[in-house]
């Protein structure tokens, strides 16, 4: 009898202890959870806002584009006198045409990239120096996306670590309370098996997560 109280004195002992080590675990969950969700809420507000960007460069270059037509197609047709400053205006219009396109470019799939897009290929030396100072920091749309939905996958990873670590403490707590020593024992290696899940789904939620940082 006094071996069985024994007993049942070092599985509260380590209950306890495992229910403080989840718990700890718990809140590092909570603490990368709410810091990486976010994370995820400033990446979509961020990629909402470059793909606006981006719309409203292709409506002005549909714009240019009209109007070049337009233009082209009455001094062809001898409505509109062709004169230098008619050709200044559409040469212009030209360069704005590819600037947009490099812009975009720029705005959608990161700077490296457009920097070898045929639109800026054709900027001239002047417009690739402007190009560069102002989308050289520019974060790409797709990589907003890309991490926006990374951290959702993280986050869900988080909730269901959540999930696990708690039922894990519910379960140590019923191995504390409970009187008959089977039943302890297996309140005692559910708590075990859910908290070791938790830390699982944990553990996946940060390693998709940090290299983001």
């Amino acid at each position: 009898m006094e071996d069985d109280k024994k007993g049942g004195g070092k599985l509260e002992l380590m209950t306890g202890l495992l229910i403080a080590l989840f718990a700890a675990i718990l809140a590092l969950n909570d603490l990368g959870a709410g810091h990486f969700g976010d994370d995820e809420n400033q990446a979509i507000t961020e990629k909402g806002n470059a793909y606006s960007w981006f719309q409203s460069k292709s409506v002005k270059q549909s714009l240019l584009k009209g109007q070049r037509d337009l233009i082209k197609e009455l001094m062809d047709g001898g409505a509109v006198q062709k004169t230098p400053a008619m050709e200044a205006s559409l040469r212009k219009m030209e360069d704005d045409i590819v600037r947009y396109g490099a812009e975009m470019a720029a705005i959608k799939d990161g700077y490296a990239s457009a920097t070898n897009s045929k639109a800026y290929l054709k900027l001239d030396e002047k417009r690739k120096s402007d190009f560069d100072k102002e989308f050289a920091p520019v974060v790409a749309a797709k990589t907003l996306e890309h991490k926006a939905e990374v951290l959702g996958n993280a986050g869900d990873r988080f909730d269901l670590g959540t999930l696990f670590l708690q039922l894990s403490l519910v379960l140590g707590a019923i191995s504390l309370v409970i009187g008959k020593e089977k039943f302890k024992f297996g309140f005692f290696f559910a708590m075990v098996a859910m908290g070791l899940v938790g830390l699982g789904f944990s553990l996946a939620a940060y390693s998709m997560a940090l290299p983001l940082l």
